[in-house]
């Protein structure tokens, strides 16, 4: 029997890898069904959701690279070993689509937030008539703030 000398990374390491890749998969799926669950018409939805479903679809493709990657760094010997290279590949991916779907849920709740904040508004700009309003200056409260913290999130596309 040939005894394989050579450095590998354990299997329970790419055993939790490969279980956060199907975890992210079946969040990937859940978002994707409160999407498509919410009222309006289908253009309306793809406007109003783009930097979602393309984060997600992103994050759905690495994720089933990463579990390429991962799958393929096993090597079949008795010491159940894996292949470093692969293995780093696989885990760089889970990261990545892990990265795309928290982007895509941030972009949700900043959705849901922006619609909020701008149906709360009026009733806060006739309550402020007596104080000093700054959108009469031309700053708005809240400003481009969702814009920018999509934009660190790496979210925001190109707008």
């Amino acid at each position: 029997m040939e005894s394989n000398t050579g450095t590998g990374i354990a299997l329970n390491v790419t055993r939790t890898r490969v279980t956060v890749l199907v975890f992210n998969l079946t969040i990937i799926s859940v978002l994707l069904s409160m999407i498509v669950g919410r009222g309006g018409t289908a253009e309306q939805q793809i406007m109003a959701h783009l930097t979602s479903y393309a984060a997600l679809f992103v994050g759905f493709c690495l994720t089933l690279m990463g579990l390429f990657w991962l799958l393929f760094s096993q090597n079949l010997d008795a010491q159940g070993q894996s292949r470093p290279w692969p293995f780093t590949l696989g885990s760089i991916t889970t990261y990545l689509a892990l990265s795309q779907t928290v982007t895509a849920f941030m972009h949700e709740y900043l959705v849901g937030f922006k619609s909020v904040v701008g149906a709360v508004r009026p009733s806060v700009a006739e309550s402020a008539q007596g104080l000093v309003r700054l959108d009469a200056v031309g700053f708005d409260a809240l400003g481009i703030t969702p814009l920018l913290v999509l934009l660190v999130m790496g979210g925001a596309s190109g707008s």
